[in-house]
């Protein structure tokens, strides 16, 4: 009975980390929810079972039998979905997907019911083994049906694929194939076949042969995911275990004078679970309270990290800059952004672009490249906050004369352009410009998270300016090329016309000079 309880634990823990990977790395995927699904479909299978396997009464283990099978009935409609996703015809297979769905909820609305489970009775060394219903064996006809079907697609695909997607589906049809193989050695007892469910463990085979598969052939791109989570898995389980092999151990042994090793291994098991999971659950959880509680932050915060991927793609300056200003006034909601760009000709910072109620007129000379402003940025290569520079200015009482007067004269800058932060941006160590922000509308101070997500968009943006000069530096380049291209063109047709107008009318000319001496 060990064996079976330490099988179904062993599954369900493997099953829930490869499958909550997957969606926390990529949740708009499909075919990282469809693997998901199926996943934690065989995990809430395995949690039940184990659970089952402890049972001390009838009415408990019944109650487990139904419940496992809630996962069993979605495992062949998730992993069809899944597969399909893998060859890339999920529309193809549509219909086949929904009745694969509508069969598993009503299969569902059924398991509660004599129909399906009918009672528990001991087979072979198992005090409480479920026994079929009329019901069950329509499921099993499904089970066998959309899972052979979907093993059937998988390998006449991979056939018509390249070698690197073949060799993703050759992996996961071994390793599910061996799993079913090994999780169908527990039907037999439900009609009365003294065969045991020794295959059990099996299922998790088909865990880590998907499991090799996303790290060896990156088949859902989230080998740092993973590596991720085994660093903190092996810093968690250092850090937990050692207080849980003390309060278990020690505390079994000082309270009770003896160790349940059941007790003992199934903490052991837990505690590879919240190892694990400790810090993408962290993750989530905090990803849903900023949704929740801090829904226009986290509203912001996305537009700008989904605009900043984009930046590059803009080729003409000014639409680049007014984009990033409009962008940030509109997601922010500030008085004004304003981009400030070296001038090429000047030592002068001039603005480029500017958006919102205090937007700064575009030429605008602001600072010379000697500003006590600008040779903070240069210095430091951080933020500026108004509010820290005169917290530092009233804070700071031994400041010396220099530093005080330069903190001064930054304070005076940033307050006559109404700037709350001034963001630097540079390529190399190169100040390009600096991103000024005035204060937000709703009154609220700018976090360090917003500091950070504001510089890594002023980094970027420097990058995208950068290119879009490049290449407004090439398009000219190219135009003088072609406009000189064009003159000498002009020349040679002119050369060349000349010189077929002169030989006629040189012979024209001699002729001419004969013409008194003819007549």
């Amino acid at each position: 009975m060990v064996y079976y309880l330490i099988s179904a634990l062993i599954n369900a823990i493997t099953s829930t980390v490869v499958g909550i990977i997957p969606i926390l790395r990529n949740p708009k995927s499909r075919l990282n929810r469809s693997f998901s699904y199926f996943a934690l479909s065989v995990a809430f299978w395995s949690y039940c079972y184990a659970a089952w396997q402890i049972s001390k009464d009838a009415g408990s283990a019944l109650f487990w039998c139904r419940a496992l099978m809630i996962g069993a009935i979605f495992i062949p409609s998730t992993f069809f979905h899944f597969s399909v996703n893998l060859i890339e015809e999920e529309k193809r297979y549509l219909k086949v997907i929904v009745f694969g769905y509508i069969a598993s909820l009503i299969f569902l609305i059924l398991d509660f019911t004599p129909l399906f489970v009918k009672d528990v009775r001991p087979r072979l060394f198992f005090p409480f083994w479920p026994t079929a219903g009329a019901a069950f064996a329509a499921y099993l006809a499904m089970f066998a049906g959309l899972i052979g079907y979907s093993q059937i697609l998988l390998y006449k695909r991979s056939r018509k694929l390249s070698s690197f997607k073949r060799n993703q589906i050759k992996y996961v049809f071994l390793g599910t194939s061996i799993g079913f193989l090994g999780g169908l050695t527990n039907f037999p007892l439900w009609y009365g076949i003294p065969i045991p469910p020794v295959g059990n463990i099996l299922v998790a085979v088909y865990v880590f042969v998907v499991f090799y598969e996303m790290i060896k052939h990156r088949l859902m791109d989230i080998n740092l995911v993973i590596k991720k989570a085994a660093v903190y898995g092996v810093i968690y389980g250092l850090v937990v275990g050692m207080f849980v092999v003390l309060v278990h151990f020690f505390g079994q042994l000082v309270f009770y004078k003896h160790i349940d090793r059941r007790f003992y291994l199934v903490s052991i098991f837990a505690l590879t679970v919240i190892s694990l999971l400790l810090k993408p659950l962290d993750n989530l959880l905090t990803r849903i309270t900023d949704k929740i509680f801090f829904r226009r932050k986290y509203a912001y915060q996305k537009t700008l990290k989904e605009a900043s991927d984009g930046m590059t793609k803009i080729r003409n300056l000014g639409k680049l800059l007014d984009l990033i200003v409009r962008m940030i006034a509109n997601s922010v909601r500030v008085t004004h952004a304003t981009i400030f760009l070296k001038d090429k000709e000047k030592p002068m910072f001039v603005a480029a672009a500017s958006r919102g109620k205090y937007k700064i007129p575009k030429r605008y000379l602001a600072n010379n490249a000697s500003s006590p402003l600008v040779l903070e940025l240069l210095k430091n290569k951080q933020p500026l906050v108004y509010d820290e520079v005169i917290s530092r200015l009233k804070r700071e009482s031994e400041l010396s004369q220099n530093l005080r007067a330069n903190l001064e004269n930054i304070a005076k800058e940033m307050r006559d352009l109404n700037a709350s932060v001034c963001l630097p941006s540079f390529i190399e160590n190169k100040l390009i410009g600096f991103l000024m922000l005035g204060e937000k509308l709703s009154g609220d101070m700018y976090t360090q998270e917003d500091l950070d997500l504001f510089s890594t968009l002023a980094n970027q943006a420097a990058l995208a300016i950068e290119n879009a000069q490049a290449y407004e530096e090439l398009k000219d380049t190219r135009d003088q090329l072609i406009h000189s291209e064009r003159l000498a063109t002009i020349g040679r047709f002119a050369n060349e016309v000349a010189h077929e107008i002169k030989n006629p009318l040189q012979a024209i000319k001699t002729f001419v000079e004969f013409l008194p001496q003819k007549y």
